[in-house]
């Protein structure tokens, strides 16, 4: 079982060191907008282990990849000690928030579940018990991990890519490539964040409608391994971050039913601010649909609240819940014509 004791310290050993290494590259630096708020854990999946961080500029996405490289390795060590044939790999990628993709509650205790089944919830009256999780979530600062879900065809299409990622191979988004091509940090020709390389097209399943999408990787495997070796016997080379950028402008705008360029809505962005034609109007959209859905929801508890009371039977509850949905689908559906 000496496998799974490694296993189980690979959790606490990846945790522990990306959060040193984080700390020692952020701490006292002279541009705090460069690294940004300190990434955090999302979720253990089996043997995997994944992080999170929120992106208000986008010298971030680089900042916290060179420390994760920086982690591979000394995990990587952890990981082979006594002999172990054991490694590791990774993935990296961004998502936007919250048109495309979006947060969801997860109920992560005994007593989340205890408290929503006391509420006795009615058939519909679960989708307000969600909201109102992910909201009790928020008001302290920041869910505890675990808390907290992500859903959305850019999560769909990271989880795709980590099925590409090997020891070697750190396989990144087309999002990720994209904004390391836009990022000048130093001496970006010897920096191994910006030695880019392309695997080529590859179907994913449910992304993009089957069409091809681009696989870029990092090179995480040791300076003195064999594979960097083999790189000079088959003549392998970074991209050229020029040509890169330009091949992801265009793949964007020939996508553009299925994609979008990164943007960044913050004070310090200054290369990723240009925000998709029509953010603002489905924006605002979305957050009056969300004003309108919780008046609504408000009178749908009451009036389940007062049939309860009176004891109306649940046919007649379900009836006057499902009156209120409808006007809800009917107020979105007219704010769909008008914004056409």
């Amino acid at each position: 079982m000496a496998w799974f004791s490694k296993i189980q310290g690979f959790y606490i050993e990846a945790y522990r060191t990306f959060m040193q290494k984080w700390a020692a590259a952020s701490e006292g630096t002279a541009d705090p907008d460069r690294f940004g708020e300190a990434p955090t854990l999302w979720k253990t999946v089996g043997d995997e282990i994944l992080f999170t961080k929120l992106i208000s500029d986008h010298r971030q996405v680089a900042e916290t990849i060179r420390v994760w490289l920086a982690t591979i390795h000394s995990v990587r060590l952890f990981l082979q000690k006594d002999g172990k044939a054991l490694d590791i790999k990774a993935t990296a990628w961004v998502a936007d928030f919250p048109l495309r993709n979006s947060e969801v509650a997860v109920i992560s205790s005994s007593s989340q579940l205890a408290a929503l089944m006391a509420d006795n919830l009615d058939d519909g009256e679960w989708f307000t018990a969600g909201g109102r999780t992910l909201e009790s979530l928020y008001k302290n600062g920041a869910p505890p991990p675990g808390s907290v879900d992500f859903i959305g065809p850019a999560i769909d299409t990271g989880f795709r890519l980590s099925g590409f990622s090997s020891h070697r191979r750190f396989v990144i988004s087309l999002d990720v490539a994209y904004i390391l091509a836009l990022t000048n940090l130093g001496d970006v020709e010897g920096d191994p964040i910006f030695s880019i390389y392309y695997l080529g097209p590859q179907n994913l399943k449910g992304v993009m409608g089957g069409q091809g999408y681009p696989l870029f990787w990092l090179d995480a495997s040791p300076l003195d391994s064999v594979d960097r070796l083999e790189d000079n016997l088959t003549g392998l080379a970074p991209l050229n971050r020029d040509r890169l950028k330009d091949y992801c402008s265009r793949f964007y705008k020939e996508n553009v039913r299925y994609i979008a360029p990164p943007f960044i809505i913050s004070a310090s962005e200054q290369i990723l601010n240009k925000l998709p034609e029509g953010f603002r109007d489905d924006h605002e959209a979305l957050i009056q649909s969300f004003l309108i859905e919780a008046s609504e929801v408000e009178e749908m508890e009451k009036s389940l609240s007062s049939d309860r009371a009176g004891g109306a039977g649940s046919e007649e509850s379900l009836d006057k819940m499902l009156e209120l949905l409808g006007r809800i689908a009917d107020a979105s559906g007219d704010r769909a014509k008008d914004e056409g």
